[in-house]
């Protein structure tokens, strides 16, 4: 299964979304809130590893969404 680097930020917003409904976590919790989340996207980059691109092409692709997310594009606006 291909994904493209739009959908891939789709997934993500949507995912993001998710948690802010939640309610914010109270001191002292261990951020399982979020393991969700994190296991739709470490199985996103398992399907594309599967595709053929690298581990240092995943690395790229996850840099490149971090610089959006630091630019505003991804997330919260800057």
């Amino acid at each position: 299964m291909k994904i493209t680097r739009r959908q891939l930020r789709r997934i993500i917003k949507e995912e993001k979304s998710k948690l802010q409904e939640q309610s914010t976590p109270a001191a002292g919790t261990t951020g399982m809130e979020i393991q969700p989340s994190i296991d739709a996207i470490e199985e996103i980059l398992n399907g594309l590893n599967d595709d053929g691109l690298t581990n240092a092409d995943l690395i790229k692709l996850l840099e490149g969404i971090i610089l959006d997310i630091n630019r505003g594009f991804v997330g919260e606006s800057s």
